[in-house]
Formats: structure tokens, C-alpha cells, sequence
């Protein structure tokens, strides 16, 4: 509750205008947030944010959805990594869960922090700044373009500590499709589910088995007729549209949000299926 306050408070504050143009609202992580970028007619509205899982995602989109409307088009910004989390191997991120979990359902919050007097004040203090809206933490993205600050590396060592980062020790999770099959169920006006563009290096090593079952169960959810799959993974890009294996910086964002936004018009005119 706390959290649908904050962000409706807030986030609103980017959101409110009538423009002409039919408005393009876009949520995911990272990956998402550095590809595609604010274009010049205030059109397409990034409310990304680094780190963000599916379900936060899901949520975010729940608080907004009186501000967005019914009418505009939502892009949910996903990758294969999207799809796996920890598994119970990794003790380390069973606290950071467990914390997560706390923080997501508040219900417990009060049982928890008399079960342990110690993390009291951490975990009222991590549940207010969860609390905290988007564009309060990463207000300047609004205004502009954010330089990522990480050095320039598509080496071959460099793609595998990020897939490790992204796949090592993780399953895969159900909960993130479901997640994702509310948002495409959602009486959003037209749902795109986007995959931002990776190294080859990076796309390489992800196993086919991976890529295989994601797709499917992304196209799954694809009727061509609300929900849209532009999957921009293995797109053919130039090493300088790069910042690291899976991230694009601004030449990069500048390409694909034109490309998009062509296929989205596309898609708005029913000339793409």
C-alpha cells in the first residue's frame, strides 16, 4: 500500500499531460532502461530501473495503471536472465529473499521485526526506500540521458563474468511468467514484451535449451492482436553501440528506440504481426 502511495504520488508527476501522441510507457531493468531512450516529442516515457525483477515490474504497472490509462501502449522490457533466480545453494541470497519477501508483503513485516529486535531498524529503513518511487531515485533519467558509468568491455572473459552474474547458481522461476501473464492480461490498450539487445558474445553462451523455453513461453502469451513480442536479442548491432556485453549506451539506445518506435507504428497500423 505503501508503495502503490508513494509511486502514485510521484511517478504521476512524469505521467500527467494529455500529448498528441499516443503515449509509450516502458518498464524492466537495466536493460531496458539503457536501450531505449525519451524521444523528442515526450512520446515514449522510461520508467526502468536498474535491477528491477518482473514482479516489481508487475507491481510498479498495478500503482501506475490509473495515471497510464487503458488506452496507451506498455512495454514490459525482459531477457533470458529475467526468467532464473537463485537457487537455494546460494545461503547469501536466501537472506537477501527473505528480506525481498518482508518487504513485499507487509503482512509480516510486524511478526518479523519482533522475531528479530536486531534487524528492526534495517528492515523499516530498506522497507521505506522499496517504498520509494522511481523517478524520486532516478529523477534525472526523466530529464535526459544517464551515462552508465562502466568501462567499455566486449571481450570474450568480460561476456562470461556477466552471464555468470546473470545465470550461475539461478532456476528458473514460474512466478516471473505469471508475472508477466498478468501485465499481458491487463486492460492495457496494447502490451509489448521487449528484449533489449545483447553482445553476441554474451547471447552466445546462452544455452539454446534457455533460449528455446523462454521463447516459447513468451510467444505463449503473444496474440498479435494485443500482446507483441519484439525480440531484439540477437539483433545485428556495431561493437560501438555497446557499453559491456549486455547493456547499450546512447548510440546504441538512439538506434534501437528509432527502430522500435518504426516497429511499434508497425504494429499500431497492422502492418506487423
Amino acid at each position: 500500500m505503501i508503495n502503490f502511495l508513494w509511486s502514485s504520488f510521484f511517478l504521476s508527476k512524469i505521467i500527467c499531460g494529455s500529448e498528441e501522441k499516443e503515449q509509450i510507457y516502458v518498464f524492466g531493468d537495466s536493460h531496458t532502461e539503457y536501450s531505449l531512450l525519451p524521444n523528442d516529442d515526450n512520446q515514449l516515457k522510461n520508467l526502468s530501473t536498474s535491477g528491477e525483477p518482473l514482479r516489481d515490474t508487475y507491481y510498479k504497472y498495478l500503482s501506475l495503471k490509473k495515471e497510464i490509462g487503458d488506452s496507451c501502449t506498455i512495454i514490459i522490457g525482459v531477457g533470458y536472465h529475467s526468467f532464473y533466480f537463485y537457487t537455494e545453494n546460494d545461503t547469501s541470497q536466501l537472506q537477501v529473499n527473505e528480506m525481498y519477501n518482508m518487504l513485499n508483503d507487509n503482512s509480516q513485516l510486524p511478526f518479523y521485526f519482533q522475531k528479530t529486535d536486531k534487524r528492526e531498524f534495517v528492515y523499516k529503513f530498506l522497507s521505506f526506500l522499496y517504498s520509494l518511487p522511481i523517478y524520486v531515485l532516478n529523477k534525472d533519467r526523466y530529464g535526459g540521458y544517464k551515462e552508465m558509468k562502466r568501462s567499455l568491455d566486449l571481450s570474450e572473459d568480460a561476456a562470461c563474468q556477466r552471464f555468470k552474474k546473470h545465470f550461475e547458481n539461478k532456476l528458473f522461476d514460474p512466478n516471473t511468467i505469471s508475472f508477466l501473464r498478468k501485465i499481458c492480461d491487463s486492460k492495457a490498450g496494447r502490451v509489448i514484451i521487449y528484449f533489449a539487445p545483447v553482445h553476441p558474445n554474451y547471447f552466445n553462451l546462452i544455452p539454446d535449451t534457455i533460449k528455446l523455453k523462454i521463447d516459447g513461453l513468451c510467444a505463449s502469451l503473444v496474440d498479435n492482436k494485443k500482446v507483441f513480442l519484439l525480440n531484439y536479442s540477437n539483433i545485428e548491432l556495431d561493437d560501438s553501440c555497446f557499453y559491456d556485453s549486455d547493456h547499450l549506451n546512447k548510440k546504441g539506445g538512439k538506434n534501437i528506440t528509432r527502430i522500435l518506435l518504426g516497429n511499434v507504428n508497425e504494429i499500431k497500423y497492422g502492418k506487423k504481426k
